[in-house]
């Protein structure tokens, strides 16, 4: 319809521009209409033309256009712009004859052939390759009659060359039906390929082209490589081909985009006028990819000039050719060197199944290899790369040479070797740059000891230099690593495995050294550079895994001796394999990559660095141990406080701390272990510049008249339907303050609520406040007598425990005991409002629904370690459960029902006052006094005389409860039936078929299952399932077949269709039968299409036996539990450990397809692979049926029960399928089911690489280097696992690809984004325009006390805010820059670039300052750079002087993060407000190879030399309060300190 109104437009248009006519035009456009809704081959895009046009014609626009040939060009332009077709043409031709197809006589064979032989052309190019021009594509007719001579002369000097080039750059026209007799020629037999469907309009038929299973004379097959050279000229079934053998994956495409034609286009003269419409009658639709060539054309794998194509479709053929000899060669060298022997056969098989189609070049080829082979041995050091120079061959000297015994010769090789020297401060430093052999090591012990070890032997701490070290052997390292340990006990190095040598050799500390050890107790620092290689990196690794020492530089250069390189014949591929396993002393092999320092600085740095660090270590050990005893002194729970400081002083002992190298870190690493020790989150070790100012003040008692504001700025008071009320308040307040405003609160909040029959009390915003008025608050939700205990509190401050009680009297009436309370959470919920809804859960007075709350404490105190700069803080109260005694746990309050806390307030909606109830005597009867009341209602309406006796009732509740599969749903009915079959109005109801009705009303409504139905059915006869004689085997087949449908797919796909699930007896009866006719032919697909469209019936005892076939044979699993009611008997469905024939596995792709009648046992085999993660749902949600169902007579009487007697339970999920379906994993139409699952399927291929290519863009660009190199790895490892397995569609992965990245790397701004235009530029704006964008952009005010308020909600680019500074300083920066103090609103400000930051902070400090604010790393440039304060801006600064308070919320984010990060580092500004959103430095869009999925990585991070500052993490005010309530406490902290002041 849309479409149809571009072409009004233009028609009211030209309205303007010509004069009035005569009223030809009506009559031409409807005929027109009626040829396109008769001819257009996309019919569904027309909807709505014919009243849009009808509706033109009525306005009497169209009439105005008087020219012929300008009303053809108009109607041009208005059909194409509307259906977006170039190939529509409205023209006026009233000379136009159509050409009519001469009928030619018969001809002989021979005669179409020579009229033929000009467009087909074969011969035999160098190399053995093959080339066939043909530009015109024979018709399927035609080609059978001339198939002969077409061999002969044609396809027999080709068919046996070893690759072929099919050249269609001059084919311009040519026959569809043409497509399937080449592209036979060029694929297997079987199975045959569905390559095409032809859709045509006027016919309104629709003809699939398929591959044909005979051919007349040899194929070519699928196994050689087959080119396809095109040309911007090449058109039409040409068109066709190409493009169905490249998304078949059968040819690559060389050459130009080709023209876009069509199938088939038509001249049609529009009614009896010179008008005609040229009109595409027929469309292509590409079963592979759903879309078509036609008009957009066939894009070509290698895009070269149409006259280059042949050349590079040679170099191409050569390139592919060395695929076979490199595999080859790669699997040689992996089978013959690679360490990892556990490995290489995974590698080979991966070797074996590999797809080169996209490969083009010897680089495509090597970087395919790589990927793959990486992508299964998890091993950076195995490497296939393109080296355009041979590899350089670094291997250990297999014999050393022999050395000069002088002693003279020794000592000054010893000088040249080493530098020994101390430095100030009694530290020793030993330089020396190459590891060489152990033998001569030996050779040089004397000399090294006396000229160099005695040196340095008795220094406190010792820097050993490796900047300049190339390396050498390994078996050098233990050497200087004993020295570094105690002569006892033994110390386990390292182990090296050799492949070659086949050999494991354990290193540990030496006996008998020469000279005193260094010990283990005194510092070693290890510097490093790019150019630390070899043995020095294995020196510096262990120092790390020992923990014997700090490493301090730059990251080594990843060079090993642990590889061998080999370049694969005539080729530049160079296969670089691991052949040894270095393995550390914790059992972990190092996969190199080089060392990353504990201190990363520039390598000129790394001593100055040392000096510093190893003054740092001075403190560590006061550090540790004050944290250990402010915990043993502090902390709430004094046995696990002693337990800390016992693994605190482990850690120390054991050297974990030699690893920090300043108080960030150390703070780190302290948390980290406390955390782990204790399991608390709460504990944290912090580091400020400045200390921690106490927050906790004397609560400020609002006046009457702020009374009003308090209370709508705390509270939400609403009642919903169903008289629900519904409280909101965001922060529990002091109970002096509540008691002191209490007349107020009651009339504006509690009584408005007292009346109402449930209370929901939401505590989702609430993040806690003070404990004092937990006791006040839940008393009103008791009775006043008895009181009752609701915790009690330890304090270890004051070693005193006080039982919290309610109040025996409270303000105002109490809500009470009885009635329904829910309370509403989520993950902010913390402290005090924890407290309050765990008292409430634990005394089972409300249900709790939502999310799990944070964990938070009552009260932690912040305790300065020492005299440093470091702080503790430390949770110094527990609460202690009033029912079972025991202490709270730490990790928060679990919800009866937890949901995402935005669905919190509707899930509650949705829950019935008697889940509340549960436990209470009144709720037995429920359920069935609503049965009760449905059938006194009817009684009430109906005839008043008793038309059946009072037996009837009973009679059926008996047999009811004695089958229904679901007794617990009918405690209490028994009693209720028996009083309701004693009151004659129940049954006044004279008709039998009304009564079944209500009866089955009152019953589904009660027990809420639509599946139990009451009938009256006088003339019903049950049904008995005859027993079947002993058949034949081959009629047994016969009815196999009837019920099970078998196939093999394109690309080797399975599919199954069985419409019965057969039961245990049946299966093993005729299962030779099944394995030969049907399992047989699906086993060894690559993947499977498990049909259940169909499926509605089955034997519940087929279940294990067809999810056996789909899971391993070990260990069992449990799969389902089978209730019958009748028996009263459970029946465990596991699977099976032995089965008749191979199983298909776990690891292969399984689709089920399901549809809406998809029923029963086929629902609970879909239920159960679905829920063991072994199958992918496509298609409509299940029925919902049941196990089993039965109908049951009535007594003597002829009503029915009809009630499922069987009940399944998951043993997966704990729950059912029935009733409620199966819901799909992808919703389709069932119709669409198997297209869909073919295109999952088809897109599963591309995941793996999908994946690695986004792990290896997340490696190379993600800001934090370690970081992103651990996330690699770990998504790697998701692959590898088959985390992706059961991932469908594009929109799958991109979230799920999202939420692993986040999980990894703990950073929400890494994930998967979209691709959003960019806003649209102003145009030519003026500075009034600016102006007023600005006052829209900014908010300013001055309150109270000269104190200025500025808020903005985005930074802008520093180029498009210079240029226009003096505008935002007049309007804005002008209002505010002479106040006392200043206000700067971020709760709202999303962020936006960084690069204002620098200055926007330059204005809160001095211009005779240069003062450094950040350190900014980019990881793409490898770059630092420094932001600095800017000695020149524009307008007034703010200065440094005057107060600065800055205002922060979970929104505020990426710039205004930054800023906000800086400013509090450097003590500019108090934060207050809440935590930051954890954002990062805008963030870099990368595409994920050629799909149309992005990335949005955070390439700059702040503070390079201390990891993530704010980024992921956010930044915690100075005052912690919610964000609604930060502007209003930073007014009261100015306004008192002016009040001071004054």
């Amino acid at each position: 319809m849309s479409g149809t109104l571009i072409l009004l437009v233009l028609l009211a248009y030209f309205n303007r521009l010509l004069p009035v006519s005569t009223s030809f035009q009506p009559a031409l456009v409807l005929d027109m209409a009626k040829i396109l809704q008769e001819n257009y081959c996309f019919p569904e895009n027309l909807v709505g033309m014919q009243e849009a046009i009808q509706q033109a014609i009525s306005s009497g626009e169209i009439l105005h256009i008087l020219d012929r040939q300008t009303l053809a060009a108009v109607l041009t332009t208005g059909v194409q712009g509307a259906l977006h077709d170039p190939r529509l043409i409205v023209s006026y031709e009233p000379n136009y004859v159509p050409i009519a197809p001469s009928a030619l006589p018969p001809l002989t064979p021979e005669q179409p052939f020579g009229a033929i032989q000009s467009s087909i052309y074969a011969e035999v190019l160098e190399s053995d390759v093959g080339y066939l021009r043909i530009d015109h594509l024979l018709g399927e007719e035609v080609a059978q009659k001339i198939g002969p001579l077409l061999l002969s002369a044609v396809w027999d000097r080709v068919v046996h060359t070893s690759a072929l080039i099919l050249d269609l750059r001059y084919s311009t026209d040519g026959e569809m039906s043409g497509i399937p007799f080449i592209a036979s020629y060029l694929t297997d037999p079987d199975p045959t390929i569905h390559l095409d469907t032809v859709y045509d309009r006027p016919s309104n038929t629709s003809r699939e082209l398929w591959t044909r299973s005979t051919v007349l004379g040899e194929r070519y097959g699928k196994g050689k490589d087959v080119i396809i050279l095109t040309s911007k000229g090449t058109m039409g079934a040409a068109e066709g081909l190409a493009y169905t053998l490249k998304h078949l994956r059968r040819a690559i495409i060389v050459g130009e985009r080709t023209a876009g034609g069509s199938i088939k286009i038509e001249k049609l003269r529009i009614g009896e006028s010179d008008f005609y419409i040229t009109i595409p009658v027929a469309r292509s639709i590409s079963p592979v990819t759903g879309r078509s060539w036609e008009v957009v054309g066939v894009l070509p794998c290698v895009p070269v000039h149409a006259k280059e194509a042949i050349a590079r479709a040679k170099s191409l053929i050569e390139v592919r050719s060395v695929i076979p000899k490199t595999v080859q060669c790669v699997s040689d060298i992996i089978k013959g060197f690679y360490s990892f022997t556990d490995r290489v056969p995974a590698l080979l098989q991966k070797l074996s199944s590999i797809d080169f189609f996209t490969v083009k070049s010897e680089e495509d080829l090597a970087t395919k290899l790589n990927l793959e082979l990486q992508m299964v041995s998890k091993d950076p050091r195995l490497i296939i790369k393109e080296m355009t120079e041979p590899p350089v061959i670094i291997e250990e000297d297999s014999e050393p040479a022999e050395m000069n015994n002088d002693p003279s010769f020794l000592e000054v090789l010893v000088d040249n070797l080493f530098q020994a020297k101390v430095l100030p401060g009694n530290t020793g430093y030993l330089r020396f740059d190459e590891f060489g052999e152990a033998s001569k090591l030996v050779k040089l012990g004397e000399q090294i000891v006396r000229k160099v070890w005695d040196l340095i032997k008795d220094t406190d701490n010792l820097i050993i230099d490796l900047r300049y070290n190339i390396g050498g052997p390994s078996a050098a390292v233990p050497l200087l690593l004993s020295y570094l340990h105690d002569p006892t006990p033994e110390v386990h190095f390292f182990t090296i495995y050799d492949r070659i040598r086949n050999s494991t050799t354990k290193f540990h500390t030496l006996p008998g050294l020469l000279g005193a050890p260094y010990g283990l107790r005194r510092g070693v620092y290890v510097l490093t550079s790019q150019r630390t290689a070899t043995a020095g990196e294995e020196f510096a690794y262990l120092t790390q895994t020992l923990h014997r020492g700090t490493v301090i530089g730059e990251v080594t250069s990843g060079t090993l001796l642990h590889s061998k390189s080999f370049q694969v014949e005539d080729t530049n591929i160079v296969v670089t394999i691991p052949f040894m396993n270095f393995i550390d002393n914790n059992g972990e092999c190092w996969l190199g990559g080089g060392v990353v320092p504990d201190a990363i600085v520039l390598a000129q740095e790394a001593l100055d660095q040392a000096h510093k660090v190893i003054g740092f270590h001075q403190e560590v050990h006061s550090l540790v141990e004050g944290t250990g005893e402010l915990l043993e002194i502090h902390y709430a729970i004094p046995e696990v406080a002693t337990k800390v400081r016992k693994v605190l002083r482990s850690k120390w002992a054991e050297g974990s701390y030699r690893s920090v190298v300043n108080y960030e870190s150390l703070a780190f690493h302290l948390t980290a272990d406390l955390q782990e020790t204790t399991g608390d989150h709460r504990l944290q070790i912090f580091h400020r510049d400045a200390e921690p100012k106490a927050l906790q003040e004397a609560p400020k008692i609002p006046t009457p008249e702020e009374v009003q504001d308090v209370v709508n700025s705390l509270f939400k008071v609403e009642i919903l339907p169903g008289n629900v009320g519904y409280l909101r308040f965001d922060m529990m307040a002091n109970v002096e303050v509540i008691k002191a405003v209490g007349p107020q609160l009651l009339d504006l909040v509690w009584n408005k609520l007292l009346s109402t029959d449930t209370m929901i009390v939401d505590m989702r915003y609430n993040t806690g406040g003070y404990s004092t008025a937990i006791p006040l608050l839940c008393s009103y939700f008791f009775n006043a007598e008895p009181t009752r205990h609701l915790y009690t509190m330890f304090d270890r401050s004051t070693t005193t425990m006080t039982d919290v009680m309610t109040l025996p009297e409270v303000l105002g009436k109490r809500y009470g005991s009885d009635k329904d309370m829910y309370i509403l959470t989520s993950r902010m919920t913390g402290s005090a409002a924890e407290a309050f809804t765990r008292t409430m859960k634990d005394l089972n007075r409300a249900l709790v629904i939502g999310e799990p709350t944070i964990g938070g404490s009552l009260s932690s105190g912040t305790y300065q370690i020492g005299d440093s700069f470091m702080y503790a803080s430390i949770p110094n109260q527990v609460l202690l459960s009033a029912v079972t005694g025991k202490v709270w746990s730490v990790s928060g309050v679990e919800p009866h029902v937890i949901v995402q806390a935005d669905d919190a307030l509707n899930k509650e909606a949705h829950f019935p006052s008697a889940v509340l109830n549960s436990g209470k005597d009144f709720e037995k009867m429920a359920r069935a006094l609503l049965l009760l009341a449905s059938l006194v209602v009817f009684s009430n309406v109906l005839a008043i005389h008793s038309a059946f006796p009072p037996s009837l009732i009973a009679e059926m509740a008996k047999v009811f409860m004695d089958s229904y599969c679901y007794p617990e749903k009918l405690a209490g009915m028994q009693e209720a039936i028996a009083e309701a079959s004693s009151n004659t109005e129940i049954l006044n109801i004279p008709d039998p078929g009304t009564l079944a009705s209500v009866l089955t009303a009152g019953v589904q409504s009660t027990i809420n299952d639509p599946r139990v139905v009451v009938s009256h059915e006088p003339n019903y006869v049950p049904i008995t399932v005859p027993v079947l004689p002993p058949l034949p085997p081959e009629q047994l087949i016969d009815i196999v077949k009837s019920s099970v449908k078998v196939d093999v797919l394109e690309n080797n796909i399975g599919y199954l269709r069985i419409d019965h699930i057969m039961g245990e007896a049946m299966a093993e009866k005729i299962g030779p039968l099944l394995l030969e006719n049907v399992w047989s032919k699906v086993l060894q697909t690559s993947a499977l299409i498990f049909d259940l469209r169909h499926a509605a019936t089955g034997d519940v005892t087929g279940i294990p036996y067809i999810v056996s076939y789909f899971t391993n044979a070990e260990p069992s699993i449990h799969i389902d539990d089978i209730y019958d009611r009748p028996s009263d008997t459970t029946k465990e469905l596991w699977s099976l450990s032995t089965l008749l024939g191979q199983r298909y596995g776990s690891t292969k792709d399984l689709i089920i397809l399901t549809s809406k009648h998809t029923s029963g046992v086929p629902e609970d085999v879909t239920y159960a692979l679905k829920s063991l993660k072994r199958a992918t749902v496509i298609g409509e949600k299940t029925a919902g049926g049941s196990v089993k169902v039965e109908k049951l007579k009535v007594g003597d009487t002829d009503f029915y029960i009809t009630v499922p007697v069987s009940r399944s339970t998951s043993a997966i999920t704990g729950k059912s399928w029935e009733v409620t379906g199966v819901s799909p994993s992808v919703s389709t139409d069932a119709a669409n089911a198997l297209d869909v699952a073919l295109k999952a399927l088809a897109f599963r291929t591309q995941i793996p690489a999908i994946v690695e290519a986004a792990a290896s863009l997340v490696a190379d660009n993600y800001a934090f280097a370690p970081i992103a190199a651990d996330v690699a790895g770990k998504l790697k490892e998701l692959l590898a696992k088959g985390d992706y397995r059961l991932v469908s569609t594009d929109e799958e992965l991109k979230a799920k690809l999202s939420a692993d990245l986040a999980t990894l790397s703990g950073d929400k701004n890494l994930k998967t984004a979209g691709t959003t235009a960019a806003l649209l530029p102003l145009d030519n704006p003026t500075p009034e325009m600016f102006a007023e964008l600005i006052k829209v952009s900014f908010h300013t005010d001055v309150f109270e006390n000269n104190i200025g308020y500025l808020r903005f909600d985005m930074f802008g680019d520093f180029e498009q805010v210079a240029a226009i500074a003096q505008i935002i300083v007049d309007n804005v920066w002008s209002k505010v820059v002479n106040t006392d103090a200043l206000i700067v609103d971020l709760r709202y400000n999303v962020g936006g670039p960084t690069t204002s930051i620098a200055g926007f902070c330059s204005y809160f400090f001095d211009a005779n300052q240069k003062i450094l604010l950040d350190t900014l790393y980019s990881r793409p440039s490898g770059k630092t750079t420094e932001m600095w304060t800017l000695p020149e801006l524009t307008g007034q600064r703010y200065g440094l002087k005057k107060s600065l308070i800055i205002l922060t919320s979970d929104v505020t984010a990426g710039a205004a993060e930054e800023f906000v990060y800086i400013m509090k580092k450097l003590g500019r500004a108090m934060i207050v407000g809440a935590v930051t959103s954890g954002g990062s430095h805008p963030p870099e869009k990368f595409r994920i190879g050629e799909t149309d999925i992005f990335l949005s990585i955070p390439v700059t991070h702040s503070d390079t030399t201390q990891g993530p500052a704010w980024e992921g993490a956010g930044i915690s005010p100075h005052i912690p309060v919610p964000a609604e309530a930060a502007l209003d406490t930073a007014k009261g902290i100015l306004n008192k300190h002016f009040a001071g002041q004054k």
